[in-house]
């Protein structure tokens, strides 16, 4: 279907598997045409469309009490709103399993987020099939076609976000598609879930898919754009595709981050540069029996 659409604009494919910023960047101006043409081609295929959001009418609340049960603190919205921003996703599956209560044995595949520990993230942690994806846009299908859909609604849609300006944006192109609208506001029951309970962050490790394709890349230079020309390489792409193949995902190497998570039998080193070689060599020292792609010596 992506081939399909960008075709239809005068474009190649470049990639496997697109996030909505690399479409863009590509497209430019016609990106509006191939979102459109893509969701028409693709919602036939999609039982049901659910968009969550959150803001706060002005008036509605004046702060946001977090940790009531250890050191309380206040945040304003604006403030509150900007510190829940990456932990996003859960508040969906949240959100998702209070109106379907009986799809507690559904596959929830995620985009990666990190935040703190809250009452939404207590009630969803048990969950049985509950995957993270590092880099979930660029190596899982579906991810990437909610990014997709995500960025259409913010390029097209009619004033205020709420359901019947959604039915505006996508209704004559989703083909029929169920589409519902979950606003998670001001509502007291929404703050108490949303707001964190402690400090501590939320222990995503055990929820990540494996395998892990973590890439071993050095830059070259000290400019910080030297990271989206890598992004657009063949050894990028082909790590992308690699990691949706065997439905897992993908991830830069993180020295603080990545030994707590690496699983020596199931991920993946990508050595991308002869730059980025002590860094396997120190990834040996921990996990001896790791497979590596090795694209430097290509």
């Amino acid at each position: 279907m992506v081939d399909f659409s960008l075709a239809r604009i005068g474009s190649d494919k470049k990639k496997r598997v697109y996030k909505a910023a690399h479409i863009t960047e590509q497209t430019k101006h016609q990106v509006a045409p191939f979102l459109q043409d893509f969701i028409e081609g693709i919602s036939s295929s999609i039982i049901r469309i659910d968009v969550f959001f959150t803001y706060y009418p002005e008036g509605t609340v004046d702060y946001i009490t977090t940790c009531r049960d250890s050191y309380p603190r206040r945040y304003r919205a604006e403030s509150f709103i900007d510190l829940i921003t990456n932990a996003y996703p859960h508040y969906c599956v949240w959100q998702y399993l209070n109106t379907n209560p009986g799809c507690q044995n559904y596959v929830y595949e995620v985009d990666f987020f990190h935040g703190k520990i809250t009452t939404a993230w207590k009630e969803i942690k048990d969950l049985p099939n509950l995957h993270l994806y590092y880099s979930g846009s660029e190596c899982n299908k579906s991810i990437s076609t909610a990014d997709l859909f995500l960025r259409y609604i913010c390029n097209n849609l009619p004033g205020r976000i709420g359901l019947l300006n959604l039915r505006r944006c996508l209704g004559r192109i989703i083909d029929g598609t169920h589409l519902s609208s979950h606003f998670l506001g001001p509502r007291q029951d929404y703050l108490n879930a949303m707001a964190f309970t402690d400090i501590l962050d939320i222990n995503t490790r055990p929820y990540v898919r494996h395998p892990i394709y973590w890439i071993l890349w050095k830059k070259y230079t000290d400019t910080g754009e030297e990271k989206k020309t890598f992004e657009w390489t063949n050894a990028y792409d082909e790590i992308m595709g690699v990691a949706e193949e065997n439905n897992g995902c993908a991830r830069f190497w993180d020295p603080g981050e990545a030994p707590h998570v690496l699983n020596q039998y199931l991920d993946v080193a990508c050595l991308v540069n002869e730059e980025a070689r002590p860094i396997l060599k120190s990834i040996f020292s921990i996990a001896p029996d790791v497979k590596v792609m090795d694209f430097a010596s290509r």
